[in-house]
């Protein structure tokens, strides 16, 4: 039986309950007595489907069809779902007490299970007594309130509500509410510490729209839900030509500043607690907001933390994806020796790719391995493939306008890098896209651009090894020879053994006329 809500403002819904777990398909929670259990959304779905076909074995393409709805996913990832249903059981392939596999046939769900129909009045409120937090980050978007008695805003306001609930919820790290538990909430002024306590949540989404004319405003904020402090809150103004662009224009734009405030917000967190007991997704969430400076220590400091959350959870992805990238950007400055490391970088790149087919930053960190390693097309498929995981996957953007600078596709590098900067303009793509923009102007030989976009991208705190380097080619290029020997000086100091030989290695031009300029450009700074 499916959950469903029924009509006349009346909610139906069926509770499974199984040793001493509660599945409520309505709420999308698994409980038991010592709280809510977190589980990624696709996991949830996968239990779920198991339990409500427990009178038959599923086959894989029946699990395929309903989790993934028909989507081409790899059986791999089927494999790390099943096993992330059977961690929250305390199940295992091996005693297989709930789930069983059947070779060849397929699944199935072979506890005991007793169905519990619950109706209530569509107004029902959560018990006001705590629940318990979930074992990493969670968070509810309550319903953005519509300012206008007009149905077609109401109706805007419930899509950007579902939209953002929807992009929340392919976070895979992010345990999220659904919207039936926060529908409640809608119309009604409330605390935001009382409602995360009703909620069992970290972190709220709050918002708002209103319609002018033809033009509409959007408000989000996002609050921490312990303490009641808001950490971000932003407005979108914008012309209602096509009203369903406009939502999806908006609602990838906050999704995009969400993610990051949520890793500094973690981050904090975890810095107040002892190393030794860091989680991996603690450490994690450290190490991914370092990338805002990734200065040599910095990524030092990143490898470190990686290789602990990989060591206490072998199989998060995400982790070992994170842990390529920053082996191989070590090389890339000069701080690591090429070969070894860039071979390492790929084996983890290939590890989180392996574990998670679906997990946008693994295929990020396999295109940035792709793109050391010279190979101009899988880089840029990678990148591609990251984006079709996420669409408001800003850094994704970025690097991929950097692979297509490379190939010499600066128009398309530069739109890439538009939508990043739209998407995202803080956090981890903050003087980033600068950089895309400062090498592909000494591409096109537009090399005062290129001068302003590094030196503004250094302004803007990216001042790491990359972006002094297209200082340096810009400066010589345009014939300012003083200001680009004072300009090689300063790299000199992050990367002291810099030659031009290395710097065949370090740049990633795919064109030789782009690579021989850029290295006759340094020549003319005085690099030997």
């Amino acid at each position: 039986m499916d959950c469903s809500t029924g009509p006349m403002r009346v909610i139906r819904r069926v509770i499974y309950q199984f040793e001493d777990f509660t599945l409520d398909c309505e709420r999308r929670e698994l409980r038991r007595a010592s709280g809510v259990v977190a589980l990624e959304p696709q996991v949830f779905d996968f239990l779920e489907y198991l339990i409500r076909n427990r009178d038959r074995v599923v086959s894989k393409d029946d699990v395929f069809k309903s989790v993934w709805h028909g989507r081409s996913v790899t059986e791999a990832t089927l494999s790390t779902r099943l096993n992330g249903v059977r961690t929250a059981l305390g199940d295992t392939g091996k005693a297989q007490r709930l789930i069983r596999t059947l070779p060849h046939r397929g699944f199935r769900f072979v506890g005991a299970v007793e169905e519990t129909p619950v109706s209530a009045g569509a107004g029902e409120r959560r018990p006001a007594a705590p629940l318990s937090l979930p074992d990493k980050p969670s968070i509810a978007v309550l319903p953005f309130q519509s300012m206008s008695e007009e149905p077609e805003q109401h109706h805007f306001a419930e899509g950007v509500t579902e939209d953002v609930i929807t992009g929340l919820s392919r976070l895979k790290w992010l345990f999220v509410i659904a919207r039936g538990s926060t529908v409640a909430y809608k119309n009604r002024a409330a605390d935001m510490r009382q409602i995360g306590r009703e909620l069992g949540v970290r972190y709220l989404v709050d918002g708002s729209v209103r319609k002018a004319g033809a033009r509409v405003r959007i408000t989000a904020k996002l609050v921490d839900a312990e303490s009641g402090s808001q950490l971000w809150a932003d407005r979108y103004d914008r012309d209602l030509v096509d009203i369903l662009a406009v939502q999806d224009e908006i609602t990838e734009s906050i999704l995009a500043t969400i993610e990051p405030r949520l890793y500094a917000a973690e981050s904090n967190r975890a810095r107040r607690q002892r190393p030794e007991n860091l989680d991996a997704w603690s450490c994690f969430a450290q190490a991914v907001t370092l990338l805002d400076n990734p200065t040599r220590d910095n990524l030092a400091a990143m490898g470190r933390l990686l290789r602990q959350a990989t060591q206490l959870e072998p199989t998060y992805a995400r982790a070992h994806a994170l842990l390529a990238f920053v082996i191989a950007a070590e090389s890339v400055v000069g701080w690591a020796d090429a070969g070894a490391a860039i071979g390492s970088a790929r084996e983890s790149a290939m590890a989180a790719v392996r574990l998670d087919g679906d997990e946008p930053w693994a295929h990020l960190a396999l295109g940035y391995v792709h793109r050391q390693r010279g190979e101009t097309e899988l880089a840029i498929a990678e990148y591609e493939k990251a984006l079709a995981l996420n669409a408001s996957f800003a850094f994704a953007h970025s690097h991929l306008g950097f692979a297509l600078c490379g190939a010499g596709r600066t128009a398309e590098a530069l739109a890439h890098v538009a939508v990043a900067e739209r998407l995202s303009p803080y956090g981890l793509v903050a003087g980033l896209n600068d950089m895309v923009r400062a090498m592909a102007a000494f591409i096109d030989a537009r090399y005062g651009d290129g001068i302003d976009f590094a030196r503004r991208a250094i302004r803007e705190g990216r001042g790491d090894v990359n972006i002094r380097r297209h200082l340096v080619a810009n400066l010589a290029a345009a014939g300012r020879l003083a200001e680009a020997r004072q300009a090689l000086a300063e790299l000199r100091e992050s990367v002291p053994n810099l030659s031009a030989k290395a710097l065949e290695y370090m740049i990633c031009f795919w064109r030789k006329r782009d690579s021989k300029r850029y290295v006759d450009a340094f020549r003319a700074a005085g690099l030997e």
